[in-house]
């Protein structure tokens, strides 16, 4: 997924353009960059379909620690969850190991006394 940082123009914003795969690559981003507080939280709002890029944008919202409400850190072109990013791991490792694999594996993971 693609996330760019909320700047004063279109043509400012798309020069941070980055790849993410998580909500915690976005936080780890925002941390890197901010010499305000820490991100704690992350949401992501709809926003529109922006053709002058192609995007399905949504607000990237975030919260700062000691604060109480969301201040829109920057713009994606979609939405993340830490559980659908989990989800999309595990998919990526069962096509990675075939079906023989998976159970050599389960099998010779667990102790085996000697009889």
């Amino acid at each position: 997924m693609k996330y760019r940082d909320h700047r004063g123009s279109l043509k400012q914003s798309m020069k941070t353009v980055i790849e993410v795969s998580s909500i915690d690559d976005i936080i780890n981003h925002l941390n890197s960059v901010s010499f305000y507080k820490k991100v704690v939280k992350i949401k992501f709002e709809y926003a529109c379909y922006d053709e002058r890029i192609g995007w399905n944008t949504y607000y990237v919202l975030a919260k700062y620690k000691g604060e109480r409400g969301f201040k829109v850190a920057g713009m994606a072109d979609g939405k993340l969850t830490k559980r659908s990013y989990i989800s999309q791991s595990k998919a990526d490792t069962k096509q990675r190991i075939g079906e023989k694999d998976r159970i050599a594996i389960k099998s010779t993971s667990a102790y085996q006394y000697p009889v």
